[in-house]
């Protein structure tokens, strides 16, 4: 069963990265960042209809029944392939139109791009892209803490209220429809802002609070809050980081460069960072838990909320000097 677990994550694997850089070839660039948001945000709509099914399929054939859920599953990915090859076209050619000031800015990685070079070699220059480290070390640190709430806070529910297990569930559901939530109230943000990173910095550690008061609450309505406040605010900056703002920033790096393909491996770099995030946070959660308890887990994931935003905080400066930069030459411009 494990090579065909391994098989299935990396078939999978492949389509995030792919998905983003076709949304980014195919939307222009005024629509591109609300296309990619609502894309974004029907992931946890996927979990909670997901979830939903896989438990309607249990009760009827029986808890041991795994295998038929995981059939329902793959006719899902069945009807996503239909939909997809009825539905996607070929990414149309040149729709990533070099700016005024994209031409006058110095390029990232040197030279034009060679068709010729290998994976490999346009991974290297891409890595040295700005942000890109960045991105990838915040949404490492960030999935430490989103999948954890996703995976282990049914067990929480279940430890700390035993009389009440029918809720632990419906925490699961509550925090992906906070993910929603919150991933579109940080995008309307931006555009009253036009600071994504400002916005993600305020909202991480807003975050902070209800992630640290979590084990503090004795009931379970406030438990409950507290969960769903973390999803809103810790949530999305991981999301946006690994979709939105990695395909701005290949777009960027596409069009002062002249390289294409960028903005997959950006995205693929991301989003790989927070898969390692992801699996190194199981580890650590129940390592902890078992040694030191629900207070140190909950200590722990605050402590990595914070790694999250200082990581963020160089491309935060950087998106502060592009943006000063940006209102000086438009109000040289319109002075000439």
């Amino acid at each position: 069963m494990k090579p065909l677990w391994i098989g299935s994550g990396f078939v999978q694997s492949l389509a995030y990265p792919n998905f983003v850089a076709l949304i980014s070839r195919n939307v222009r660039d005024e629509r591109r960042g609300s296309v990619l948001t609502v894309w974004v945000m029907a992931s946890p709509v996927g979990d909670i209809v997901g979830l939903s099914i896989a438990r309607a399929v249990l009760e009827r054939y029986g808890d041991d029944n795994w295998p038929v859920v995981m059939f329902v599953a793959a006719a899902f990915v069945v009807i996503n392939l239909a939909i997809f090859l009825v539905f996607v076209r070929e990414p149309k050619e040149d729709t990533v139109g070099t700016s005024g000031e994209d031409a006058e800015s110095t390029a990232l990685l040197g030279s034009s791009e060679d068709d010729s070079a290998s994976f490999f070699e346009i991974a290297r220059r891409v890595w040295i892209v700005p942000g890109v480290v960045d991105f990838c070390c915040s949404v490492m640190a960030l999935k430490v803490v989103i999948t954890s709430m996703l995976f282990w806070t049914p067990y929480y529910v279940d430890d700390v209220y035993p009389t009440q297990k029918k809720y632990s569930i419906v925490s699961t559901q509550l925090f992906d429809l906070a993910l929603i939530l919150g991933i579109g109230s940080t995008a309307l943000m931006n555009r009253v802002f036009n600071r994504w990173i400002a916005v993600f910095l305020v909202s991480l550690a807003v975050g902070l609070a209800p992630l640290f008061a979590l084990p503090y609450a004795h009931v379970l309505g406030w438990t409950v809050a507290y969960i769903f406040a973390v999803g809103f605010f810790v949530g999305p900056p991981a999301a946006l980081l690994a979709s939105t703002m990695s395909s701005d920033l290949g777009e960027r790096a596409e069009a002062r460069t002249g390289m294409r393909s960028i903005v997959g491996v950006i995205s693929g770099f991301v989003d790989s960072a927070g898969a390692v995030g992801s699996g190194v946070g199981q580890i650590l959660v129940g390592a902890v838990a078992q040694s030191g308890g629900w207070h140190s887990v909950f200590s722990m994931l605050c402590v990595f909320v914070v790694l999250g935003m200082l990581s963020l905080t160089r491309v935060a400066r950087m998106e502060h000097i592009e943006l000063s930069t940006r209102a000086s030459k438009r109000i040289d411009r319109e002075l000439i």
